[in-house]
């Protein structure tokens, strides 16, 4: 359990770093940065099969 909230945390901070640049940078909304971020991150794990 305390693995799977470590993970969590993890995760969250990865994405923090495009989400901000996408949020700063491009101007769009931190929850449009977000959805855009999972669907690349998605998006490049079918890629990389």
């Amino acid at each position: 359990m305390l693995a799977a909230i470590a993970a969590t945390g993890a995760i969250l901070s990865l994405m923090e770093v495009p989400v901000g640049i996408l949020h700063e940078r491009l101007g769009l909304s931190r929850p449009k940065a977000t959805l855009l971020t999972i669907f690349l991150l998605i998006f490049w794990a079918q890629v990389a099969r």
